[in-house]
């Protein structure tokens, strides 16, 4: 129906831009808005007051229009769900408005839009004329109304509608308004542009409702809302007996039984890291869960609780049991994960590769999805656990079959391998015997074809593509040395031939992507042509298609199919029906498909849903509608008795109670749709309070951010610690991370990182809930402040980044005056592949130019711009600085000359105060071309370069020191002091620093040897300046062992076998290059075993060291272990249990030992664990390094 008026839309679309370019002649040059504009000389032109009536009763008319359309806008994306309006606006305003013009609209919506495009494009020019004195009224009203009504629902819609509005004027601010030092203007002869620009806004915001209304383009599909209210829902699995399990990142895991979200979880897993993408991420059923119970999750293990939770964790992969609708904790069986490491051995990286342990080294790529097979065999994937930004040489372990790392795993219920595995070695324990694929990045879901049987996952992508593979038994899959189709900056090979994926599809412009691997649909629920259909998804690009196959799998199209949805999850139902999770809408959803006759789409809300009794609540229905059109019928039953058929009633509640009230809307065909609403009358909602930071508050990179809060209720006062539940969620391109999960605490602390992208920023949440279970929550944002940071601050430096509109991301074009430019980008670069240009090909007054997004700075500090440029004619350099108060300075830079050749421009400024942001504009002024690139904008503020001074002030030059010695110190700097630590022979001491006066360390004089030795204050100032006090020379005796017997064989390296100690054997394993000697000088005159890896690239594994023989140990026996060492860089020591069946099990004894040009004493204690029988201990290094040990020991406690 939309087609026959395609050629309509674009007649009336050109005729109303020639109707602007003579409106805009209508009045004189100098009279661009409503009342007057400045003229470059700074004079005024007034308007004639027939024209100024004119104008005004057109301003009028559209700022109806544009709030009508502001409105719709704000209730349409409500009533699909949506929580951000303003993204629902971009999302149309960028990436759908072609669809409208391609096919065309009714004649009755093209009157509409156009002639409504031509008057906005008249307030929009008033709006960049006082866009600064609007928004900070409008800003100024927004904060007394948040003031008043923090939490109330009419709050949260002002909330809403102010995300839109600010859209509006980032918009507005890139294609209407033109900064320059002289004036806001815009020639006529620009009309052309940006009234067709206008026309397609116009049809793009009045076509909103239509796309957002129908999210799904394939005929005779809806989507329909199972259970809300799910937080961060994460997976689900179905039921044999109908129920529906949901588990949430955090831990828990919900039940749907009869369509109704159960209160109670199923269990709450209390042994889990949610940091970052880490959490509860695979949910799969028994497929004789009917008789055993049996359900599998896989999650994050938090193996060190309340000490690291962004440190390096493992995985598990664990079976429980379940009896009604729970499940206990105490029911868990470790199947794969047994490996869960501690505080001192954290990491995969603490143990042998071949060890039972899935790497979560990083805060994403941990554990995945969980599915049976046609065969009954329970399938899982592993991420490669290593960082997601940026090179990370633990991305490798994709590529080793003994890692579990990047692997698809094929077990049985009990952990074990099928011995029909394509690796399997025998050993149904060993890790290679469980892998059926490898060679993946974040396979985090992945799917079965009910009727082919083929196998089919989705690989999340690095920086440029999403993969949708065919998995097959044995495969490579590529990753870390191929993405997609191509190679990877690790410049590897695969180990075997890599797997090409099946489809693969490139990151969008802000550089999103997160592919959901899909499912089919079974059952018939679907007409046979969806039959060879896998339904995918991305939760970063908000979309669901589908991947046509045909009979042999092969790909014929790909379809889409659904817009403005975050799935995460993607499977078929018992009932055949394909469901999805979306994560930020916390909702599970069914998509069915009739014929014929659609169910009503119903919305249902209630205000207040709490209070004192009597409470009178003011219900709506607002959001609902019939996708076939059909009239609706409203029945409310408010849960006391009483009901209504009104759309929006008002309902009191007069007695203390909860209350279930239940809107069903039925269609003129009977089809009928139900929500309810929650209603708690005689108790009022708590309140949420963050004390600290302020919303809109500045981090670094690195920096600790700490933030306070506190929750209040009418009831119950002030609500206890256990009531208050934290959130940290990182918003980075269009999708978000939650980073950090804290409950119990009036107070929480957390390192904020650097994701290599100066747009990202932190939204906090503190949610408080009171005794009856009544909740309210909080958020304030934090942006990152690289103004103090000394790395470039321009987010999109070298512009190679695109984004919308031909613009590179977070640039803009602008001009001013009478001249006519074209703005042209991407060109070839002058300081990478891609350059902005600039051609002024008329001109008479004014100048045009490209400019980066604003960015944060401090007042007085001193600024280093630079760029490179080619140019016919000489240009201008100017700083634009945005002032707190919406206000601008200007700074004059310089001239730089015209040149054709690559040529730099730096220049130094002060910002003054006052100033909040700026941005630099390189503008061309007259008849010629500019190329731009390279941009940098740094900090160069006046450098302290002065150390701190001190010195240590309990020791005395002489002393005799013993054991463990508290050291106290005194440290000065005129900027101030960071931290302060020990030195002993010119060697840093590991272990804690000093941040706070009094300075207060202490040392263990035992891990050094007795005799002379020399004690160093070393200091840091804020500008990490170093200063070291005056040594002291002191003496360190302690008690020798005098009794005992050293269980290590030829511990002190003495006896001589040949080449090497008698006992011992020169060890490596992996791809570096290393050389063992002995003997080279030891402790006391004595001799010593080193060994030293010569070379070790990036690609290289393994490590290199001495080893012992095995010791014979009891279970449950204490030990201690201790050796003499000097390194050139971090080592490590592992032990190797002997187990009674002839297996081995690996620990972390001491990890990441500091490098020392001094001989320095590693220790530690130990207790075998049941059916051990003997140790050893490995003192490795894995990089280029030297390590030379001596005086080795093993002795039972007390005996040492």
């Amino acid at each position: 129906m939309f087609t026959q008026f395609a050629g309509l839309s674009l007649i009336i679309h050109l005729v109303i831009i020639g109707l602007a370019v003579v409106f805009n002649f209508v009045f004189k040059r100098g009279q661009r808005s409503a009342f007057q504009t400045y003229n470059k000389s700074g004079g005024v032109v007034k308007a004639k007051w027939v024209n100024s009536l004119i104008s005004v009763a057109i301003l009028v008319f559209v700022t109806s229009y544009m709030l009508l359309l502001g409105s719709v806008a704000v209730v349409t994306s409500l009533s699909v769900g949506a929580t951000e309006p303003h993204v629902i606006f971009e999302k149309m305003v960028l990436h759908k408005i072609y669809e409208v013009i391609a096919f065309g609209v009714t004649t009755p919506l093209i009157a509409g839009p156009l002639f409504g495009s031509v008057l906005f494009f008249y307030l929009m020019r008033l709006v960049g004329r006082y866009q600064i004195q609007v928004r900070n009224i409008y800003l100024s009203s927004m904060q007394k109304l948040n003031t008043l009504f923090t939490s109330s629902p009419l709050m949260i819609l002002f909330k809403q509608i102010d995300m839109f509005v600010d859209t509006i004027f980032r918009v507005v601010r890139s294609l209407f308004t033109f900064y320059t030092i002289d004036s806001y203007r815009m020639t006529p002869y620009k009309a052309l542009t940006r009234v067709s620009l206008g026309v397609l806004i116009g049809i793009g915001i009045l076509a909103m409702p239509i796309l957002a209304g129908a999210a799904i383009t394939e005929p005779g599909f809806e989507s329909e809302t199972v259970a809300n209210g799910l937080v961060l829902p994460t997976a689900v699995a179905f039921a044999p007996d109908g129920r529906i399990f949901v588990a949430e990142k955090g831990g828990a895991i919900k039940v749907i039984k009869n369509d109704v979200l159960l209160p109670t979880p199923l269990v709450k897993l209390t042994d889990i890291n949610t940091f970052g993408d880490r959490g509860l991420l695979g949910l799969a059923v028994d497929p004789d869960f009917a008789n055993n119970g049996y359900i599998y999750v896989s999650y994050t293990y938090e193996n060190t609780p309340g000490l690291d939770i962004a440190g390096t964790k493992t995985g598990r992969i664990v079976r429980l049991t379940v009896v009604g609708d729970t499940a206990s904790e105490s029911s868990k069986f470790v199947l794969v994960g047994s490996v869960g490491g501690s505080s001192g051995a954290a990491s995969c990286e603490d143990y042998a590769v071949t060890a039972d342990c899935i790497p979560s080294d990083s805060n994403s790529h941990s554990v995945g999805g969980l599915r049976f097979g046609p065969d009954g065999k329970l399938y899982a994937t592993l991420g490669d656990g290593a960082d997601f930004a940026a090179v990370d040489t633990r991305a490798l372990r994709s590529q080793n079959i003994d890692s579990l790392a990047g692997k698809m795993l094929r077990i049985n219920t009990d952990g074990t391998a099928p011995a029909d595995n394509p690796f399997y070695n025998g050993d149904p324990n060993a890790n290679r015997s469980k892998v059926y694929a490898f060679g993946f990045r974040n396979m985090f879901r992945f799917n079965f074809n009910e009727v082919t049987g083929k196998l089919y996952g989705g690989d999340v992508g690095w920086s440029d593509w999403e993969e949708i593979n065919e998995i097959k038994a044995g495969q490579n899959y590529g990753w870390p040395c191929r993405e997609g189709n191509g190679a990877t900056d690790y410049g590897c090979n695969p180990t075997t031939t890599a797997t090409n994926p099946l489809y693969t599809y490139p990151h969008n412009a802000s550089g999103a992507g997160s592919i959901t691997g899909g499912a089919f649909f079974t059952n018939n629920a679907y007409p046979s042509e969806y039959a060879n259909s896998l339904f995918i998804g991305d939760y970063a690009q908000m979309w669901m298609k589908r991947l046509v196959l045909d009979n042999n799998g092969d790909l014929v199209s790909v379809e889409n199919f659904n817009d403005l949805v975050w799935p995460v999850e993607i499977l078929s139902g018992n009932d055949g029906n394909i469901y999805y999770l979306d994560i930020v809408l916390g909702s599970l959803n069914r998509l069915t498909h009739t014929d014929g006759n659609r169910r009503p789409v119903v919305s249902a809300s209630g205000n207040p849903t709490s209070g004192l009794s009597p409470l009178n609540v003011s219900f709506s229905s607002a959001g609902t509608y019939d996708p076939d059109g059909d009239t609706l019928t409203y029945e409310w039953q408010f849960g006391d008795g009483a009901t209504s058929n009104n759309a929006n009633p008002n309902h009191t509640y007069n007695n203390d109670g909860s209350y279930l009230a239940t809107l069903t809307v039925t269609d003129t065909f009977g089809a009928t749709v139900s929500k309810n609403v929650d209603i708690i009358s005689g108790n009022q909602a708590p309140q949420a309070i963050i004390t600290s930071p302020a919303s809109g508050a500045l981090y670094r990179d690195g920096e600790t951010v700490t933030v306070t809060g506190e929750g209040f209720d009418a009831e119950d006062g002030n609500l206890a610690n256990s009531a208050l539940e934290w959130k940290v969620i990182l918003h980075h391109n269009v999708h978000t991370h939650e980073i950090y999960q804290q409950s119990g605490t009036d107070s929480i602390q957390f390192l904020t990182e650097d994701h290599g992208d100066p747009s990202v920023y932190l939204e906090i949440q503190l949610k408080v809930t009171d005794s009856v279970g009544l909740t309210s929550t909080q958020s304030i944002n934090m942006y990152l402040n690289n103004g103090n940071g000394s790395g470039n601050l321009i987010s999109n430096p070298s512009l190679e980044i695109e984004g919308g509109l031909n613009a590179p991301l977070d640039w803009y074009q602008s001009w001013y005056g009478v001249l006519n430019p074209v703005f042209t980008y991407p060109v070839n670069g002058l300081a990478g592949d891609r350059a902005a240009k600039v051609e002024v090909l008329s001109h008479e007054t004014g100048n045009a130019k490209w400019y980066f997004s604003p960015v944060y700075v401090t007042p007085g500090e001193t600024y280093l711009f630079s760029d490179v440029y080619i140019s016919s004619v000489p240009t201008d350099v100017t700083v634009q600085m945005g002032r707190s108060d919406g206000a601008y300075n200007y700074v004059y830079l310089g001239t730089a000359p015209a040149t054709n050749e690559t040529t730099p421009f730096e220049k130094s400024f002060v910002v003054p105060e006052g100033i909040e942001t700026l941005t630099v504009f390189h503008e061309i002024g007259e008849v010629g071309s500019l190329t731009v690139d390279g941009y940098s904008l740094t900090l160069v503020s006046d450098e302290d370069t002065t150390g701190p001074t001190g010195s240590i002030t309990n020791i005395n030059e002489g002393d005799v020191l013993s054991g463990e010695v508290l050291i106290e110190a005194e440290a000065t700097d005129e900027n101030g002091v960071t931290k302060v630590h020990i030195m002993v022979d010119g060697v840093k001491v590991e272990g804690p620093e000093a941040t706070t006066t009094p300075y207060q360390l202490t040392l263990d004089t035992t891990k050094f040897s007795n005799g002379p030795h020399t004690l160093t204050l070393h200091m840091h100032d804020t500008a990490d300046n170093h200063g070291l006090s005056d040594p002291i020379n002191v003496v360190f005796q302690n008690a020798t062992t005098t009794t005992g017997v050293n269980l290590i064989q030829n511990g002190d390296l003495e006896e001589v076998d040949g080449q090497n100690p008698a006992g011992w054997t020169a060890n490596s394993w992996g791809t570096h290059t290393a050389v063992h000697t002995y003997p080279v000088a030891g402790r006391n005159g004595g001799v010593a075993a080193e060994v030293k890896i010569t070379d070790y690239q990036f690609n290289d594994t393994g490590d290199s060291k001495w080893t012992h023989t095995g010791v014979p140990v009891t279970a449950g026996t204490e030990y201690l272990f201790e050796d003499w060492y000097t390194s050139t860089s971090i080592s490590d020591i592992i032990g190797q249990y002997t187990m009674s069946d002839g297996t081995f099990s690996y620990f972390g004894l001491v990890k990441e030992i500091e490098p020392t040009a001094v001989w320095t004493k590693a220790t530690n204690t130990f207790v075998p664990p049941p059916n051990a029988v003997s140790v050893k201990f490995f003192h490795l290094i894995s990089s280029e390094a030297t390590l030379v040990i001596d005086d080795v020991a093993m002795y039972v406690t007390g005996t040492g």
